[in-house]
């Protein structure tokens, strides 16, 4: 086999199996495609660097937009946030004003009701005041004229209790319950009848201004024929020398 095949390559190849050779512009065309070759893939390498140049600018120019729509978003969150904060502020504020309103209503309507009470409450007053005026002067005329008819009653029972007499033989001088009361000059009488008719006298004096309501300058104690009357004022006056 294998001297067969050395026989075969050192035969002489024929003139039909005779390869053609490369002549000058073959060589030529073929030197100049492969110069174009070579410029294509400079350029293609070019093209390759000014693609990864242009990829590379694109990529921060999209991670910038890619951050820039990352806080946008975010932006406006907050802003939808305080969109709906802001609504329900409005909603809460709209609230306040109806309830203020309507307080505002309820107000001038109880000021309103406040004033008629008011109106009512003075022609009231004067009506009551009126008739108050009235009924108090009836009442005071009514309880003057029994305390007047009283006191003349109670003056006439004292009058009854001790009567005086004037002694006929004798101007100015008067009797009390029988017991003579000389007028001022106690000369020549007797004394145990002064000192009686003198008591009876305190008392009848006592009585009266109890009964009638008027104050005694001078206090008294009725004690019969030692009844007492006392000066303060000259009291007072001796005690401070």
């Amino acid at each position: 086999m294998v001297g067969g095949q050395q026989s075969k390559q050192n035969r002489t190849p024929s003139p039909q199996n005779a390869k053609r050779s490369y002549n000058y512009d073959a060589v030529m065309r073929l030197n100049n495609i492969e110069n174009c070759l070579i410029d294509m893939k400079k350029s293609r390498d070019d093209v390759i660097k000014n693609i990864d140049k242009v990829l590379e600018r694109e990529k921060a120019k999209l991670a910038l937009k890619s951050s820039s729509e990352l806080r946008l978003s975010r932006y406006r969150a907050e802003i939808a946030d305080q969109n709906k904060a802001l609504e329900e502020d409005r909603q809460r504020i709209n609230s306040l004003r109806e309830n203020i309103r309507l307080r505002r209503i309820a107000l001038e309507d109880a000021r309103s009701r406040y004033q008629t009470g008011n109106e009512y409450l003075e022609e009231s007053h004067k009506i009551l005041g009126r008739a108050r005026v009235d009924v108090l002067s009836e009442a005071l005329f009514v309880t003057t004229s029994k305390l007047c008819a009283r006191q003349k009653e109670l003056v006439a029972d004292l009058l009854t209790i001790y009567p005086i007499e004037q002694v006929q033989s004798e101007n100015f001088s008067f009797k009390i319950l029988g017991v003579p009361l000389p007028n001022s000059v106690f000369t020549g009488c007797d004394e145990e009848q002064v000192a009686t008719a003198l008591g009876f006298t305190c008392h009848l004096i006592n009585m009266l201004a109890y009964y009638l309501g008027v104050p005694l300058k001078f206090p008294m104690t009725p004690m019969s024929s030692k009844s007492i009357i006392r000066d303060p004022i000259s009291t007072s006056l001796s005690s401070s020398r």
